[in-house]
Parts: C-alpha cells; sequence; structure tokens
C-alpha cells in the first residue's frame, strides 16, 4: 500500500483530522480503550457500524447524539483554514515497540522516546501509531482502504493525532517490515 501523495488536501486533510478533532483530548480518555475489541465496525451497513455505535454499550451512547465525533466525514464545505495551526514540524527516530492486532486496528506502541511532533509551539512525543481497515474518517463521502493515526502526547497530557490515507497501490516497504515481523513482537522501527 502507498499513501495518496503529497497534494496539499490530503496533507490538508491528515493535519485537520489530526489536529482539529483530536486535540483537545486527554490522556484519560484511553482508560475506556481495550486491546481486543471487536464489538465495533467502521463498515457504514453493518449492525456494529457508525450509526449503532451509541446502543452497542451504555458507555457509547455519546456517539448517537454528539454532532463531531469519529468516524468524521471531511467535507469540503464544512472545512475551514487556519493559519495559526502553523507549519507541523517533526522529528522521528528507531526506538523498540510492540506490534498488536487489537481486533478493530493494528498497533505499534513505543517502549522508549521515538520522536516527536512540534505543532502550535508544543511538543508532542509520539506513543503509538494505529492503523484501521478501511479508514475511520472518509474524504467527501469516500472510505479508504486503510487509515494510519501516529498518536501524540505533550507533557501536559494533551494529544495531537496525525492521520494519513492510504489506498490500494504499491507495497509500502514499511508496512511490509512490519507486516512480516508478526503480532505482539519486539522490534526497532526505523
Amino acid at each position: 500500500m502507498v499513501g495518496l501523495g503529497s497534494t496539499s488536501v490530503h496533507r490538508f486533510t491528515a493535519c485537520l483530522i489530526g489536529f482539529s478533532l483530536l486535540m483537545a483530548i486527554n490522556s484519560e480518555n484511553r482508560d475506556g480503550e481495550v486491546d481486543n475489541e471487536y464489538e465495533f465496525s467502521y463498515l457504514k451497513n453493518s449492525s456494529k457500524g457508525p450509526k449503532h455505535w451509541g446502543s452497542l454499550k451504555e458507555e457509547w451512547k455519546l456517539c448517537s447524539i454528539g454532532k463531531f465525533q469519529s468516524p468524521i466525514n471531511i467535507i469540503e464545505g464544512r472545512v475551514s483554514v487556519s493559519s495559526q495551526i502553523g507549519k507541523l514540524g517533526r522529528n522521528y527516530r528507531p526506538a523498540l515497540a510492540v506490534l498488536r492486532n487489537r481486533g478493530h486496528d493494528i498497533m505499534v506502541e513505543w517502549n522508549r522516546y521515538a520522536g516527536s511532533a512540534y505543532l502550535t509551539g508544543n511538543k508532542y512525543d509520539l506513543v503509538q501509531c494505529h492503523w484501521h481497515t478501511p479508514s475511520e474518517h472518509t474524504l467527501g463521502g469516500r472510505r479508504y482502504n486503510m487509515e494510519l493515526h501516529m498518536v501524540h502526547r505533550s507533557s501536559q497530557g494533551q494529544i495531537a493525532v496525525i492521520a494519513i490515507l492510504f489506498h490500494l497501490g504499491r507495497s509500502d516497504p514499511f508496512l511490509d517490515k512490519v507486516s512480516s515481523k508478526g503480532y505482539n513482537h519486539h522490534f526497532a522501527i526505523m
């Protein structure tokens, strides 16, 4: 698989999803996340799909009444560009990690410092990446084959997520390396 490219629309979409929608989430919100969650689906027509999330579990009832929660359909008329966000800086490095299949996604969780992203004058350390298939979010109603979330945390506990949408295409060297290692193994990611 390969990313959608470096067009400004796709870079903007990744930053929009990651920053505008997920920036204010505090680290305490991870407490409700479990490692093996087959209880829901991102498939539109599934009985466990997004339209039904609010009725699947009592603690998910907000999914039925919220207006801007995941999954989000990014529509051109509803997007506004903000120059206050600034340029996304990043500095990543190899570090030991664990690869996990959590049922609803595949996750790489770093055991040591793996680098940081810099946004709005703040530093966010990379703590984990996970892939959803199909994509969690849509762009103009189009669901992509896969979506990567690079989850970062500041020293104040603020979360910043960078999202990248994938479509089927040529093989991706990084994903090939990850998939050849199998699940739940420790390895260094370069």
